[in-house]
């Protein structure tokens, strides 16, 4: 029997937070304009982020579509796990993309969004459904510089992302020409849903606001922060 709502599959990098969070801005617009609609998201984001940004009812795919870069901390790069964890997705291409398709045909689903998994374009094509992306960057954009090890991936991003049927490219963005079909748009944000009011009293903050500072790093390496030397600044 088919289906009588509508479905999308939305695939998330699950590099730091950030990937999740704007496009989980876009789907609440999107399910307040269109409540029937069923989401699915194929993400190793973590579950609490998602039901946190994400008001409703959504299907969580734990999977890894992409791999974006493997991190010490918060701004410490490791190229060498990060070409491991590459080959490794690599060696899963066709298991992921013959699944991930079959999955999308399974739930009627009809349309692929995504932020920013190149291999999210080729469950498309193989699953017969468009694909739409949205994303200041490419994959391939981080990772042409890093040498000759990183050559074939790269490429390989690039043929993918030329299949993407339309791309909303958001602001502060690299030229993404392997994307065929662009449409340049706004910033992306989720509106607060808490006032500066509650969320003071919330963590008994009783500094004023312009010496507050929220220290946060995509939740990669909170605990490298050197707290102790917060102790010098007693009025903050």
């Amino acid at each position: 029997m088919p289906r009588t709502r509508p479905a999308v599959y939305v695939a998330l990098t699950p590099h730091g937070f950030g990937h999740a969070a704007r496009t989980l801005a876009i789907l609440t617009i999107l399910r307040q304009r269109w409540p029937e609609v069923r989401l699915i998201l194929a993400t190793t984001t973590p579950q609490w982020l998602l039901a946190a940004n994400l008001p409703g009812e959504f299907t969580h795919r734990p999977v890894a579509l992409d791999v974006g870069v493997v991190q010490t901390d918060g701004i410490t790069q490791d190229l060498a796990q990060t070409r491991t964890a590459l080959a490794n997705l690599q060696a899963q291409r066709d298991t992921l993309i013959t699944q991930e398709a079959a999955l999308i045909r399974q739930e009627e689903v009809q349309l692929v969004f995504g932020d920013v998994p190149a291999l999210a374009v080729a469950i498309a094509q193989a699953a017969g459904r468009p694909c739409w992306m949205a994303s200041n960057f490419g994959w391939d954009f981080i990772y042409k510089d890093w040498g000759p090890e990183f050559e074939a991936v790269t490429a390989q991003m690039r043929m993918d992302y030329g299949q993407c049927n339309r791309l909303f490219r958001l602001p502060f963005h690299e030229e993404m020409t392997h994307f065929p079909r662009i449409e340049d748009v706004g910033l992306t944000a989720g509106r607060p849903r808490h006032s500066l009011r509650e969320i003071r009293e919330t963590w008994g903050l009783t500094v004023e606001p312009a010496r507050t500072v929220l220290l946060a790093f995509g939740g990669l390496g909170l605990q490298g922060v050197p707290y102790a030397r917060l102790a010098a600044y007693p009025d903050w």
